[in-house]
């Protein structure tokens, strides 16, 4: 029996819907400056794909994760650009509900698990009202990796997943004054 390693990669961009809470404490500081703390709770339907091409024996099948629900803790630095619209960057730390779904694809077994990861990205929130605000927010958040193990009588395979994801929101604001 022989063995070897195989790299699953995935698209950053899943298919499927996201709904967010977001909570958190803002402030706006002489000359412009805004710094925020923001924690949020995510429910998705994303599907993302995994590619895993091997070579040695042929198999370029695909199976997809999903991120069912998550968490996060988030630092948001940035800048008012005037004093209703403020762009903004994002760092944080996020802990999701993967689900790995295997397709047709052996070396990669089905499984659930939380993972931890870095979220970072950037914002504009424009303030419709004093109290409303329209957000749009494009972020990645890169989870941990893991390895995948399988064995059939020709071969063991080992299989790094790097989960990431890319999500873009769009979302109305309550900010109590």
């Amino acid at each position: 029996m022989s063995n070897f390693d195989v790299l699953a990669t995935n698209q950053f961009s899943g298919v499927g819907v996201q709904g967010s809470v977001l909570g958190g404490y803002d402030m706006i500081f002489p000359r412009g400056y805004y710094l925020a703390a923001e924690a949020d709770l995510n429910l998705s339907s994303a599907e993302y794909l995994l590619t895993n091409d091997e070579l040695q024996r042929g198999n370029f099948a695909k199976s997809y994760f999903t991120i069912g629900s998550s968490l996060g803790l988030s630092v948001l630095p940035g800048f008012a650009l005037t004093p209703t619209t403020l762009l903004y960057g994002r760092l944080g730390y996020a802990n999701g509900g993967l689900k790995i779904v295997e397709g047709a694809d052996p070396s990669i077994q089905n499984g659930n698990q939380r993972v931890s990861g870095i979220s970072y990205g950037f914002g504009i929130r424009h303030a419709l009202q004093p109290s409303w605000i329209l957000m749009i927010d494009c972020r990645q958040i890169n989870y941990q990796a893991f390895k995948s193990y399988t064995a059939d009588a020709q071969v063991e395979k080992y299989t790094q997943i790097q989960p990431n994801t890319a999500q873009v929101m769009v979302g109305l604001l309550y900010h109590w004054v």
